[in-house]
C-alpha cells in the first residue's frame, strides 16, 4: 500500500498536475503587475493631454495666444516703430501703453478710483490730500466742460494755475504710504496728467473705450476666443465695423450688403 501511494506521488508531475501553489501566487502577481503598469502608462497619457489642453485653454483665455496679441503686461509692439497716428491715446495705466510713441493721455476714472480706494482706507482726519487730489482732478474736468464759455486769456491762466497746483500736491515725498503710493502714481504720469486740456474733443476718461470694448470682451470670455489667426482677425474686423456703424447710426447689415452680394452664375449647376 505505502508503495503504490510513493509511485502516484512520483508521478504526478510527469501527469501535468497542478504546480506548487507559490509559484502560480507569483505568476498571477506577475500578471497584475504587467496590468498595472499599463494602466498607469495610460493615465500618464492622459494627464499630459488634459494638460496640454489646459495650457491651451488658459492662453485662449488670456489673450496671450489668439486673442488680440500678447496678454497685458510691459511688452511694447514690434511694430510699434512703424505705427502711425495723429490722435490722442487715451488709456489706463498699463505699461505697454506707455511706451507707445504717441501723444497720450491717462484715465480719470481710473486715477480717482485709486485715489478713492486709498482715501476710504484712512480715518476721516487723515484724507484731505486725497480730497486734494479729486478735487484738482475734478477741476480740469470743470475746466473742459467750460472751455469755450472762457475767454481764451482765462482758460490759459486756469490751465496754468492747474499745472501748479499739481507741483505743489505731487512735488515732496509724502510720508504716509498710502499718500506717497497715489502721489507716485500721478508723478510717473505727470506729463499726461492735463494732455485732454491742449486738445478739444478729448476727454478726460476712456470710459466710451471701456464702453465700446465690453461686447467683445464678454464674447471672448464666453467662446474662449478663437481658433486660429484668421479667425481672430475676421472677428476684429466685424466687430470693428460693427461698432463703427453703430456709433454712425447706420445699419451693419446694409453698409455690408454691397460687398456681400455675388454676381450671378452663367454656368449651370451641375447634377
Amino acid at each position: 500500500m505505502m508503495e503504490r501511494c510513493a509511485l502516484r506521488s512520483s508521478g504526478a508531475g510527469d501527469q501535468g498536475m497542478d504546480t506548487d501553489p507559490g509559484s502560480r501566487r507569483i505568476e498571477e502577481l506577475e500578471a497584475e503587475n504587467a496590468r498595472l503598469r499599463a494602466e498607469n502608462e495610460s493615465l500618464k497619457a492622459e494627464v499630459q493631454s488634459l494638460r496640454q489642453l489646459v495650457k491651451q485653454l488658459q492662453e485662449r483665455i488670456e489673450g496671450s495666444k489668439n486673442w488680440n496679441g500678447p496678454r497685458r503686461g510691459r511688452q511694447r509692439p514690434s511694430d510699434a516703430k512703424t505705427m502711425t497716428f495723429s490722435g490722442v491715446l487715451v488709456s489706463d495705466c498699463l505699461t505697454s501703453y506707455e511706451n507707445l510713441p504717441f501723444t497720450m493721455h491717462k484715465c480719470y476714472a481710473h486715477h480717482l478710483k485709486a485715489i478713492a480706494q486709498a482715501r476710504d482706507r484712512k480715518p476721516e482726519d487723515q484724507r484731505s490730500f486725497f480730497h486734494e487730489l479729486t478735487a484738482l482732478l475734478r477741476s480740469a474736468m470743470a475746466v473742459d466742460r467750460l472751455r469755450y464759455d472762457l475767454p481764451p486769456p482765462a482758460f490759459v491762466r486756469i490751465r496754468q494755475h492747474l499745472e501748479t497746483r499739481a507741483d505743489v500736491l505731487l512735488g515732496p515725498t509724502r510720508k504716509d504710504p498710502d499718500e506717497e503710493r497715489i502721489a507716485n502714481r500721478l508723478r510717473k504720469r505727470r506729463q499726461w496728467l492735463f494732455t485732454f486740456l491742449d486738445h478739444p474733443g478729448v476727454e478726460a476718461t476712456n470710459n466710451r473705450a471701456e464702453r465700446a470694448l465690453r461686447p467683445a470682451v464678454i464674447a471672448r470670455k464666453l467662446s474662449c476666443g478663437n481658433k486660429t489667426d484668421r479667425g481672430k482677425r475676421t472677428w476684429e474686423i466685424l466687430t470693428s465695423l460693427a461698432a463703427t456703424c453703430h456709433q454712425r447710426g447706420q445699419d451693419l447689415v446694409e453698409h455690408l450688403r454691397a460687398y456681400l452680394l455675388l454676381p450671378p452664375n452663367p454656368q449651370p449647376i451641375a447634377r
